[in-house]
C-alpha cells in the first residue's frame, strides 16, 4: 500500500496537475468539461495545506510573505491568461489563500479577533472579487478550526459547499466535495 509520505506527496501534487488541467481546459475549450470538475479538487487540498502549514511552520510571518509574493507575481499573468474569462473576479486565488492565512493568524491571537479578521476577510474577499470570495476564506477558516475533528470539518464543509452552491445556481464547485474527501483518507 501506499506509505503515509507517498500518500502525503501525491496529495500535495494532486491540486497542482487538477489546476493545470483545469486550466488548461478554458485554454483549449469554450465552455465546461470533464478537467473543470477535475480541476475543482484543487482549491480545497490548497486551502487545507494553508490551514496545516499554518500550524507546522517555523515562521507564520515568512509564510504570509512568500504567499504575498507569490500572489503579487502571479496576479499579471492570471489577468492576461483569465482577462476575458474573469466574469468579474480581479484577485487570483493566491490572494485568497493569503487573505485566509491572515484569518488565521488572527483566530491564533484570540476568538474575537478572529471572528472580526474573518468576517471583515469574507466581506473584503467578496467585494474585492477574490477568486472563490468568501467562500474560500470560510473553507481555511473550516480546515484550520476542525483540523483535530474530521467529523465536524467535514459536516462544516459540506454547509460551506451547500451555501455557496445554493448562492451560485448550477455551480460546479460542489464536486470540490470530492477534495475534502481525499483530506480525510
Amino acid at each position: 500500500g501506499l506509505g503515509k509520505k507517498s500518500a502525503i506527496k501525491s496529495l500535495v501534487n494532486a491540486p497542482m496537475i487538477a489546476m493545470l488541467l483545469d486550466h488548461m481546459n478554458y485554454l483549449f475549450y469554450d465552455n465546461v468539461t470533464f478537467l473543470n470538475y477535475v480541476g475543482r479538487i484543487a482549491f480545497p487540498i490548497f486551502a487545507w495545506q494553508i490551514a496545516v502549514g499554518f500550524e507546522k511552520t517555523r515562521d507564520a510571518k515568512l509564510y504570509a510573505f512568500r504567499l504575498l509574493i507569490l500572489a503579487l507575481i502571479s496576479q499579471p499573468l492570471f489577468i492576461l491568461y483569465f482577462g476575458e474569462l474573469l466574469n468579474g473576479y480581479v484577485f487570483n486565488t493566491i490572494f485568497t489563500l493569503l487573505l485566509g492565512l491572515l484569518c488565521l493568524f488572527a483566530i491564533n491571537k484570540s476568538d474575537k479577533i478572529g471572528l472580526g479578521v474573518t468576517i471583515v476577510s469574507c466581506i473584503v474577499a467578496q467585494y474585492l472579487h477574490f477568486d472563490y470570495g468568501a467562500f474560500g476564506i470560510i473553507m481555511i477558516v473550516i480546515f484550520y478550526l476542525f483540523r483535530k475533528n474530521y467529523g465536524l470539518m467535514m459536516v462544516a464543509q459540506a454547509i460551506n459547499l451547500i451555501s455557496y452552491n445554493f448562492m451560485h445556481p448550477n455551480s460546479i464547485e460542489m464536486y470540490s466535495f470530492v477534495a475534502i474527501l481525499l483530506i480525510l483518507l
